[in-house]
């Protein structure tokens, strides 16, 4: 486990419970400000996330960052809503909180499970919901780790009807944000995000971290002996599917690279800049689609039926891009392919985009 980002004694520099310093300066501003960068950083992640599991386009975004207003709180948000708490386990101490209305709720869990949206809230959905948000919060993680080299675990989450006067965070002594959401050809909303004092300080100290991988390792900028290398490894792969806490590879912005690749100047040596980096290769034998009740309902024994003939070639993936079809073979009894087609050299850079 990595060593904790604040003592007793950090937090009460930083101003104790407090985040805002009275007229908006001092440490207390330059925390709130930097959390804000840390909410910029996963706004394109989470908005991925949720649009492959809901099989629409989700927009996520973040406004409002300000200490909580337990009034304003309990009057907005203290009816009928649904919150879904995640407490950190590595890296960030403290408690994060999502509260959602029973509405939206019932909107996600809806379309998770193949539906329009339309259906009304039950019980059943929170444990839907839950999924959701422990892959929202992986995948938030996952990009946190990826961009600051500090190793972000939480526990998994919890969903609860929220009770404002009685809830794991104290609202006196919360930081709080709006979480607006739109979904393509539905309807937007908004939810809201708790952060306990020890969660709103340990992440705006990450925002630091951010700063010197993206100024010191994340970019490769342009020289005078290869003006055609422009590649920015510091946009993190938003559309990363790793289960909670499991980092992934970050995506690699190729389109200069490939700019210059094309017009024949400094290839080799751009081509040489990547060798190293490692990239996820998968087989697929086949696809299906199945709703979460048919999953929750396999056993041993269970025949899952593919889109695929028996004997047709199965496809090479890397980063989830086909660029190889092949036959499958057994080698010193383990199981592997021999390649039979390959897509152009060309097409198969433009896939790693």
């Amino acid at each position: 486990m990595s060593e904790e980002l604040f003592s007793a004694e950090d937090m009460e520099s930083l101003g104790g419970t407090k985040l805002a310093a009275e007229g908006g300066s001092g440490k207390g501003a330059v925390v709130m400000e930097d959390l804000n960068k840390v909410l910029n950083l996963l706004q394109t992640s989470i908005s991925s996330v949720m649009s492959t599991i809901t099989n629409k386009s989700v927009q996520v975004k973040f406004s409002g960052l300000a200490e909580a207003n337990p009034q304003t709180i309990k009057s907005d948000f203290g009816r009928d809503n649904i919150v879904l708490t995640a407490s950190f386990d590595e890296g960030v101490r403290g408690t994060l909180g999502f509260v959602l209305t029973q509405k939206d709720v019932a909107l996600f869990a809806d379309l998770m499970m193949m539906g329009d949206g339309s259906a009304a809230f039950d019980e059943e959905q929170l444990e839907v919901i839950t999924e959701l948000m422990n892959q929202v919060v992986g995948a938030s993680f996952t990009t946190l780790t990826s961009s600051t080299g500090v190793t972000i675990a939480a526990k998994p989450v919890t969903t609860e009807r929220f009770n404002p006067d009685n809830y794991t965070i104290d609202l006196r002594q919360a930081t709080s944000a709006i979480f607006e959401f739109s979904i393509a050809d539905l309807r937007s909303g908004k939810g809201l995000v708790l952060f306990s004092t020890e969660t709103a300080l340990g992440l705006s100290q990450l925002a630091k971290n951010i700063k010197m991988t993206n100024g010191s390792k994340g970019t490769a900028k342009r020289s005078e002996k290869n003006e055609d290398l422009s590649i920015d490894f510091s946009d993190i792969a938003a559309g990363s599917k790793g289960a909670p806490g499991e980092a992934t590879v970050p995506a690699a912005q190729l389109t200069s690279f490939l700019q210059g690749s094309e017009r024949g100047k400094g290839k080799s040596e751009n081509i040489d800049l990547l060798l190293d980096v490692t990239l996820n290769v998968a087989i697929e034998l086949g696809r299906t689609r199945m709703s979460i009740k048919r999953i929750l309902e396999l056993g041993p024994g269970s025949i899952i039926e593919l889109d695929k003939m028996a004997g047709e070639p199965v496809d090479l993936l890397v980063n989830d891009k086909v660029i190889a079809r092949g036959e499958v073979v057994v080698v010193d009894e383990n199981f592997g392919i021999r390649i039979i087609s390959l897509v152009s050299p060309e097409e198969r850079l433009k896939n790693l985009r």
